[in-house]
């Protein structure tokens, strides 16, 4: 596959979706825990930062900030748009319970949280019931956490760009053409 964007976007989004069915297999309580959702971010961001270097490496080295903000975005893009097609369908179509179960144990787990910090009950019961009735994985808020993602994904973009721009010098390129 020439396109590196692609390539390494289905790569990013197949390591997306990996990482979403072993948590899913691991149950409701795993899945609802904090740190779960932390270590799932820093492995995705690793994966993205693995990728993106070798997209520069794929260019002998050498890539403008605008090619590497292109590149590494519609990466990121393809990677989030599998993820969450893989989500619809895991929590719409094969396990359609879930979702109930999952919000059940993240109440939970949050009013114990708050509950071990001091909070008072009358806040837990606020934002407990709160919770109770945000639906986070109807198809409407899957689709605004992918629009949300984008936001973070042209953030991501922007600071990789930058990091991994590397232009040719102008000596090497005359040295080359002729």
């Amino acid at each position: 596959m020439k396109n590196p964007s692609l390539k390494y976007g289905l790569l990013a989004g197949f390591i997306g979706i990996l990482l979403q069915t072993f948590t899913y297999s691991m149950g409701v309580g795993f899945m609802a825990t904090w740190w779960v959702g932390i270590l799932i971010l820093l492995a995705l961001l690793c994966t993205y930062i693995v990728l993106s270097l070798r997209i520069r490496k794929e260019q002998e080295g050498f890539i403008t900030f605008k090619e590497a903000f292109v590149k590494i975005f519609l990466m990121c893009l393809v990677a989030g748009i599998l993820s969450t097609l893989f989500g619809m369908l895991l929590f719409h179509v094969i396990d359609s319970g879930f979702p109930k179960k999952f919000q059940e144990a993240l109440v939970e787990k949050t009013s114990t949280m708050m509950e071990n910090m001091g909070a008072p009950t009358e806040k837990i019961d606020e934002v407990t019931e709160k919770m109770k009735t945000t639906d986070n994985f109807s198809v409407v808020s899957q689709v605004k956490s992918f629009f949300y993602g984008v936001l973070f994904y042209a953030v991501f973009a922007l600071i990789m760009a930058a990091s991994i721009k590397k232009i040719r010098p102008f000596m090497e390129d005359s040295v080359n053409k002729t």
